[in-house]
């Protein structure tokens, strides 16, 4: 390249093209500190727990066998496994 073309390429970076990228950077840091500020205020909505005593018996309905724990699998786990899709859809 030669040194005109390369005056012109210096030339276009110092004019409103270079503005044009410095305000769009500041409106898009702006915006996305405008995004960080809003979502620290949000809040988590208050969630109503299910009393200590009621836990052996809840139920979810339409969803059978629903409860279980995360430390063992469920006693029929093995049978669910073994079934064919067939079976598994007839349920």
């Amino acid at each position: 390249m030669t040194t005109e073309r390369y005056e012109k390429i210096i030339e276009m970076n110092r004019g409103p093209v270079a503005h044009y990228r410095s305000m769009r950077r500041r409106v898009l840091l702006l915006a996305l500190g405008l995004v960080v500020i809003a979502t620290g205020c949000a809040s988590v909505p208050k969630r109503k727990p299910l009393p200590e005593g009621l836990t052996g018996i809840a139920r979810i309905p339409g969803i059978p066998k629903a409860r279980i724990w995360g430390d063992e699998p469920p006693p029929y786990a093995e049978a669910w496994f073994n079934s064919t899709r067939a079976e598994l859809e007839a349920q």
